[in-house]
């Protein structure tokens, strides 16, 4: 690994996902794809057909909070409160992915040396995100 890297950085070992990816660019006939969730199916087409008129009248778009645009999170909260789990869209944030949600949550959390409890079988990005944020994985 490269010097100019932190030497927080420096100290993971390859993460699986890398070593997944690594496979992934050598394919071979036995080798059937579950990795990633990468979806099988193309977007609706009302979807396609919004994002090209929006280009048509060359809308133009800023970023979205960092939170999370509102009206989405107001309707996961409303869809939570279905569920029976009353939260306010104050209380929700959407990120894009949960390995994303777990290192946010975790760089809130942890103190280097804090111990993180994983059961497993356990997915394989989780470890990588304790030792990363300097966490001991027991």
């Amino acid at each position: 690994m490269p010097r100019d890297l932190s030497s927080r950085l420096r100290a993971l070992e390859d993460s699986p996902m890398e070593v997944i990816t690594s496979l992934l660019r050598s394919p071979s006939p036995d080798l059937i794809r579950l990795h990633a969730g990468e979806p099988s199916h193309r977007p609706p087409l009302e979807v396609i057909d919004d994002v090209l008129e929006s280009m048509r009248l060359q809308r133009t778009y800023a970023y979205a909070p960092a939170e999370g645009l509102p009206e989405l999170r107001e309707a996961i909260a409303e869809d939570l409160g279905r569920e029976g789990i009353r939260v306010s869209p104050d209380e929700v944030m959407v990120t894009p992915s949960g390995s994303s949600a777990i290192l946010l949550v975790l760089s809130a959390l942890l103190d280097p040396g804090d111990e993180v409890v994983l059961v497993d079988p356990t997915f394989m990005m989780y470890r990588p995100i304790v030792e990363y944020l300097g966490g001991r994985v027991r």
